[in-house]
């Protein structure tokens, strides 16, 4: 860990946080900054490196479910990168990388949470062919009665309502049944 921690402490040492190097979509400077103070609190001997055993801890302090499955394939990979190399340590660019995906992770979900939400006009929780009719008259599009009735039985498994975790299935997980 000490051969590793000699390259990253180039940047640590002049004392200044450029934000914009580690720049990634979706994620803003505030909270690029929020990231580097919990990363930070790990880098016991500041040179920008922290035992892949200490980013749970870290991530749990910034909110985020360590329980998550994407999470633990993250930081498994991470440290079988690092059991190849002997380092046992993970930089803030490889850190801010786990923490845009999980970002990116949640952002969708949010997103197909609005559009549910927009497609279930009554607030009843669920989507039947009669929304989707009515979605598709607005939009143009042209599907038989038994064509969307297919649609929702296959989202539903079967069933005659779609409710948010099918359709966050079908959209973000791009799998139709």
């Amino acid at each position: 860990l000490a051969q590793v921690c000699v390259s990253y402490c180039v940047d640590a040492m002049s004392g200044h946080f450029s934000w914009k190097k580690f720049a990634r979509p979706g994620i803003s400077q505030d909270e690029l900054v929020e990231m580097k103070e919990a990363f930070d609190l790990f880098d016991v001997a500041g040179c920008g490196v922290v035992d892949i055993r200490e980013v749970q801890t870290a991530l749990q302090g910034l909110g985020i479910d360590t329980n998550n499955s994407t999470l633990h394939a993250m930081l498994s990979e991470l440290s079988a990168m690092d059991g190849d190399t002997g380092t046992r340590g993970m930089n803030f660019e490889q850190f801010i990388d786990v923490m845009a995906a999980r970002s990116a992770e949640r952002d969708s979900k949010d997103d197909i949470q609005k559009v549910f939400r927009l497609l279930d006009e009554e607030h009843k929780g669920y989507l039947t062919v009669g929304n989707l009719e009515k979605v598709c008259k607005q939009l143009g599009e042209q599907y038989s009665v038994e064509d969307l009735k297919e649609m929702v039985e296959r989202a539903a498994g079967g069933g005659s309502k779609v409710v948010f975790d099918d359709f966050y299935t079908v959209l973000a997980r791009r799998v139709f049944p």
